[in-house]
């Protein structure tokens, strides 16, 4: 057997600590087994409790958000946040007492079991947690501030069992004033929507004293269906300047004025969750109380267009867009002298009766169409200002449903 000669020097260090632990490199009885033994009892001795038992030392902490919290839907100014805050002991050995405390911002804490309120701040305490044991711990909140559009905010739970074993978790709620923005998007109404209704409706009231101040054809004297009632309709609009008698009534003005009113303390009221409610059935209700003026808006409309038609069939002319250019079409057909195409229906009546009055003769037909023409016409100036009225009232309750729709997206 051939041996390796060591270059002096180059020994493994490793080997010449185990020779001299030994005592010899060879040929003897080994003593370092008790050495490292030795060794092995002073690190041992030195390595903290904790490390001995190989255990992770912390805590595991879930928020997890329950009920109306745990939806999309953001929760509004004194709604009421559920949590359960659960804590899980990760370690080996059994923890306690456990100290719990709650950081949160835009909302209090009530008096709640397992919790204690105080000085603005939430603190809990669970006894004893045995190891992979876990322990919950219900919590509530009440949103008291938040900011529009919603916004996230977060609540943190911290769980201590002395210095090194801790936890934290977290969970996001959504939160947003919906109230207060549908509150503050309502004050459109107040700076002029609501006066508009009260212009228009007045406006129905007066008498235009640049229209004729009776008819100027006679009417059909038609006796039965939509022709009657529209004549009927029209008939005391001829002497009052197309304005509307019953809008006149002290009934119908206090009708809008007590609408206005009302609609206007609905807008100025003060925030509460409750203002984004129920919000069809208010709308359903405002245009309910404005009904009697509704269904006489909607006879002058629909009167008008009866008219309308009948002037038509009876002029047999389709084409006419309106009643103006139905009576201009018709003046040009029978070749009326002084007829001014930018002339009001009115005017061009005028003119067609004066010709008649100098010997111009126009047959039943035509006569006819030209009654029902303007009996059209005094129905349409009365009717524009009541589309003006029906259009005034959809603004004031189309705008609550549109910023109702903007600004109401809280859960509740």
């Amino acid at each position: 057997m051939v041996r390796r000669r060591q270059i002096p020097g180059t020994e493994n260090p490793c080997r010449r600590f185990i020779s001299n632990m030994s005592g010899t490199r060879t040929g003897r009885i080994s003593t370092m087994p008790l050495a490292l033994a030795a060794i092995g009892g002073m690190f041992l001795m030195a390595t903290p409790l904790s490390a001995q038992s190989g255990s992770a030392s912390r805590l595991s902490v879930i928020v997890t958000p329950q009920g109306s919290a745990a939806k999309d839907r953001p929760l509004p100014v004194g709604a009421l946040v559920t949590l359960n805050a659960t804590v899980r002991n990760e370690t080996k050995d059994a923890v306690g007492p456990v100290s719990l405390s709650v950081q949160f911002e835009g909302m209090k804490g009530d008096n709640q079991a397992n919790w204690k309120v105080e000085a603005g701040k939430i603190t809990g305490e669970i006894a004893k947690i045995e190891p992979g044991a876990s322990v919950g711990r219900l919590l509530r909140l009440r949103v008291e501030k938040a900011p529009f559009p919603a916004s996230k905010k977060t609540i943190t739970v911290e769980a201590a069992a002395g210095e090194k074993i801790r936890g934290t978790g977290t969970a996001n709620i959504l939160v947003a004033d919906c109230a207060g923005a549908f509150r503050e998007k309502l004050s459109v109404l107040r700076s002029g929507v609501l006066q508009t209704v009260r212009d228009t409706a007045e406006a129905m009231r007066r008498p235009d004293p640049s229209l004729p101040g009776s008819r100027i054809f006679p009417g059909t004297n038609a006796r039965r269906g939509e022709i009657m009632n529209a004549e009927r309709l029209a008939a005391p609009l001829t002497v009052r300047g197309a304005a509307d008698a019953q809008m006149a009534t002290e009934w119908m003005r206090f009708l809008v004025i007590r609408w206005v009113s009302e609609l206007t303390n609905y807008s100025n009221q003060p925030v509460n969750p409750g203002l984004c409610a129920n919000n069809y059935y208010q709308i359903a209700g405002y245009r309910e109380g404005l009904l009697p003026i509704t269904k006489r808006l909607d006879a002058f409309k629909e009167s008008t267009a009866h008219a309308l038609t009948a002037a038509r069939f009876s002029g047999k002319d389709a084409v006419a867009s309106d009643v103006r250019e139905l009576v201009l079409r018709l003046a040009k057909s029978v070749e009326i002298e002084g007829i001014d195409e930018n002339a009001s229906v009115f005017s061009l009546l005028t003119v067609i009766r004066a010709a008649i009055l100098r010997g111009r003769k126009l047959d039943n037909e035509q006569m006819e169409t030209l009654s029902l023409a303007e009996t059209a016409a005094w129905l349409g100036e009365t009717n524009k200002r009541g589309q003006a009225l029906t259009g005034a009232i959809e603004k004031v309750l189309g705008t609550i449903a549109e910023v109702h729709k903007e600004s109401c997206v809280c859960a509740f």
